[in-house]
């Protein structure tokens, strides 16, 4: 089964910072996260939570489609799946 994950489109968020002159740090205060949440967004080390989703799609006024990509990924085995296939 594979499972669908929410990454933001790095290309798109950084255009938006360059056009509307904001800086990384005033995205953060504006999020109400931290300067390194916000560089772990744009390097899609984390799925950012439902609610960090609402608030840049209000802040930046861009629809989902254009600033976050959803993607499909293996779901991860259960331990005792694992365990049955490696005793089989």
């Amino acid at each position: 089964m594979k499972v669908p994950t929410v990454t933001i489109r790095k290309e798109i968020l950084e255009a938006w910072l360059r056009v509307s002159g904001c800086s990384k740090a005033k995205l953060a205060r504006q999020l109400g996260v931290t300067k390194g949440r916000v560089s772990q967004l744009l390097h899609n080390d984390t799925e950012p939570s439902a609610h960090l989703i609402a608030k840049l799609l209000v802040l930046t006024d861009l629809p989902f489609e254009r600033l976050f990509e959803v993607r499909r990924i293996p779901a991860a085995r259960p331990a005792r799946a694992r365990m049955e296939a490696a005793a089989a």
